[in-house]
């Protein structure tokens, strides 16, 4: 590191100076030469900054609007074209995936198969839920309904509400 011990910034400042205080013919031109390298370099660190630190301008987002006298097979085959368009984008992803599994070392065959299983449990435990649920609906709708209790005052209530009158707090004027 005897090299760092040898740079020193006053050095550096009397070296300049007494370059500029010797009589050459292009001192001043090769010291203007030097000099470009240095502006070149902090013009395109400002300008790059600068174009970088200006926010996007905003882009206008549009929404279809359908007309109101659409009909319903229009309305249809329009959702069923965004759907296949859907499910192809899905699928191109879970080969993507799938290859990259593959380009990992992954059992890809073996993940997808416990992913069906897992997915075939779901949806038979949701389907035993909802049986359930269904189940339970029935049993209440078979049995005869609740009396109904009146909601409104009893006659022998202090206010209409059925609400007593709040006292006033102690040492209060009336």
């Amino acid at each position: 590191m005897a090299f760092l011990q040898d740079i020193s910034p006053t050095r550096a400042g009397s070296d300049i100076i007494a370059y500029l205080r010797a009589d050459r013919p292009h001192k001043y031109s090769l010291m203007l030469l030097a000099c470009i390298p240095a502006i070149i370099m902090v013009a395109i660190f400002y300008f790059d900054a600068k174009a970088k630190a200006t926010p996007p301008p905003p882009t206008v987002t549009y929404f279809e609007s359908w007309p109101a006298t659409r009909t319903k097979e229009e309305s249809l085959a329009a959702i069923t074209r965004r759907q296949v368009e859907k499910d192809v984008f899905l699928e191109k992803q879970r080969q993507g995936y799938k290859k990259l599994g593959r380009a990992l070392g992954m059992d890809v065959e073996k993940i997808e198969q416990d992913a069906a299983r897992i997915r075939a449990e779901a949806i038979d435990a949701a389907k035993k839920a909802g049986q359930e649920s269904l189940d339970k609906s029935a049993k209440a709708m078979a049995s005869p309904p609740a009396p109904l209790t009146p909601t409104s005052p009893t006659p022998t209530s202090p206010t209409p509400t059925g609400l007593a009158p709040i006292a006033p707090a102690a040492g209060a004027k009336q």
